[in-house]
C-alpha cells in the first residue's frame, strides 16, 4: 500500500472521513438482482452482512490502528485504503438448507438492537436469523410465484416478532408473528420498499407513491398517500425516532416528510447524476441525508436543499452499489459493489459541508441574467442637464440677491 501523503495538508487528514475497502474472496461478481435491493448490512464496528445469489456471507473486519490518508481530486475526500487479507474474516452461512430460500436474495435487514436478522429472496421466502446467524424460523415463498422480482421485508421497531414482508409481482403486505401469518391486504401498487416507521405504522413505496398503513386492526387502515413525481421510488428511510420518512427514487429527487403532520418538510432536487437507489438520515445533524444510488457514489447534504453539495463532490467507488447500509448510534456506512468490493466509510459526517451562514438564508436561485445597462449616449445628455451641487447653490444665491 502507498504510504505517499500527496503532500496535502495533515490537517485536512484529521478532518476527512475515512474509507476502507476489500475485494471478496467469496464474492467474485455479485448477482444482478434489482436495483432497489438492499444485500449489506452492517450490525457493528466489526461485523456485516453480505448476500449474492442464494448465498449469505458473514463478514468480520479488522482495521488497522494506523493509517496515511491520500487524498483525491475532490477537496476532502480521500481514496480507499486496501485492507490485507488477514484483515478480514470471510463465513459462509448455510441458509438454503434448512430454510426456504432457494432463490437470488433480494433483501438483508436487522431489527433495531440487531439482535435479528431478516433476509428474503425473489420469490417471497424469508428466514428470520439470531444474533449468532442461527435460523430461528423460516417464511413460506408466496404460493402464486412465478416471476422471481424485487421482495422486502422490515421489523416492527419495539416487537422484533413482528414482521412485515412484500413481493413486487404480488402487490400484497403480510404480515407475521413469529412464523404465524397474522394477516394479509392488498397494495394499491407494486410495492419497491417496505419499512415498519414507529409501531403500528408501516410505509410503502408503491411505485411512484409513498403510502402509510395503520396496522392496529384486522384490516389495516390507509392512512395517507403521497405522489411526489410520476417516476418510480426506490428507496424508503426514517430518522431514528422516526418523525421524518424519505423517499427517493428515478426522479433523482429526494423528499422529506414530517410524519406528525404528514406534510411534505423539504425536497433535495436533482440530488444525484443518476437514480437515488439508498438512503439513510445522519444522526449527528438532523437536516443531512447520506444517499447514494447508480452512479457508484455516497453523497452528503442537506435534505431541503438548501445546501452546496452536488453530484461532483461525493465519495465514488469502483462500480454501481448493491447495498448500503448505516451503524445506528454512529456515522458509519457499510456497501458492496456489483464487482464485489465491500466499502467501511468511518465518519461519514464528515463528507458533509456546511453552506455557508449567507448561503443557507438566501435560498432562492441566482439567475445569469445581466441587468440591461443604459447606453452611453443616452446616459451624456443627462449628465449634461444636470449642473454640478456648487454650481447649484450658486445660482440659487444669485436668484436670491436678485
Amino acid at each position: 500500500m502507498d504510504n505517499n501523503n500527496n503532500n496535502n495538508n495533515n490537517s485536512e487528514a484529521y478532518t476527512s472521513c475515512t474509507v476502507y475497502c476489500y475485494k471478496l474472496k467469496s464474492v467474485q461478481n455479485t448477482s444482478p438482482a434489482y436495483l432497489n435491493s438492499q444485500r449489506a448490512c452492517i450490525l457493528n464496528d466489526s461485523t456485516s452482512l453480505v448476500a449474492s445469489g442464494n448465498r449469505l456471507f458473514r463478514i468480520d473486519v479488522q482495521f488497522p490502528k494506523q493509517v496515511v490518508k491520500n487524498f483525491t481530486k475532490i477537496k476532502g475526500i480521500p481514496t480507499p485504503i486496501i485492507l490485507e487479507d488477514g484483515a478480514i474474516k470471510e463465513t459462509s452461512i448455510d441458509i438454503a438448507t434448512n430454510t426456504h430460500i432457494k432463490r437470488e436474495i433480494q433483501s438483508v435487514v436487522s431489527n433495531n438492537d440487531y439482535s435479528r436478522v431478516g433476509v428474503i429472496d425473489s420469490h417471497g421466502a424469508a428466514a428470520i436469523l439470531d444474533s449468532e446467524f442461527k435460523t430461528l424460523y423460516s417464511l413460506p415463498p408466496v404460493p402464486s410465484a412465478v416471476d422471481s422480482g424485487w421482495s422486502g421485508i422490515s421489523f416492527d421497531p419495539k416487537d422484533s416478532s413482528l414482521v412485515a414482508t412484500t413481493r413486487h409481482f404480488e402487490r400484497q403486505l403480510h404480515l407475521y408473528k413469529g412464523d404465524q401469518l397474522l394477516t394479509s391486504f392488498p397494495l394499491q401498487n407494486n410495492p419497491t420498499q417496505v419499512l415498519h416507521v414507529r409501531e403500528s405504522l408501516i410505509a410503502v413505496t408503491e411505485n411512484n407513491q409513498l403510502n402509510i398503513y395503520d396496522i392496529r386492526t384486522n384490516k389495516p387502515a390507509h392512512l395517507q398517500k403521497f405522489a411526489l413525481t410520476p417516476e418510480p421510488l426506490y428507496t424508503l428511510s426514517a430518522s431514528v425516532d422516526g418523525v421524518n420518512v424519505g423517499v427517493g427514487g428515478a426522479a433523482r429527487s429526494f423528499a422529506v416528510y414530517d410524519s406528525r403532520k404528514w406534510t411534505n418538510i423539504g425536497t433535495w432536487a436533482s440530488c444525484l447524476k443518476y437514480e437515488v437507489s439508498y438512503s439513510h438520515f445522519s444522526e449527528k445533524h438532523s437536516d443531512v441525508v447520506y444517499l447514494s444510488g447508480l452512479d457508484s457514489e455516497i453523497l452528503a447534504g442537506e435534505w431541503d436543499g438548501s445546501g452546496v453539495a452536488n453530484h461532483f463532490s461525493g465519495l465514488r467507488v469502483d462500480s454501481r452499489w448493491v447495498g448500503v447500509s448505516k451503524l445506528k448510534g454512529q456515522e458509519s456506512l457499510f456497501g458492496m459493489t456489483s464487482s464485489g468490493n465491500i466499502y467501511y466509510v468511518h465518519d461519514a459526517d464528515r463528507l458533509y459541508t456546511p453552506p455557508p451562514v449567507t448561503l443557507k438564508h438566501n435560498l432562492k436561485p441566482q439567475h445569469n441574467k445581466e441587468k440591461k445597462k443604459p447606453k452611453k449616449d443616452q446616459q451624456q445628455p443627462q449628465q449634461a442637464q444636470q449642473a454640478p451641487p456648487q454650481q447649484q447653490q450658486q445660482d440659487h444665491d444669485m436668484d436670491a440677491q436678485l
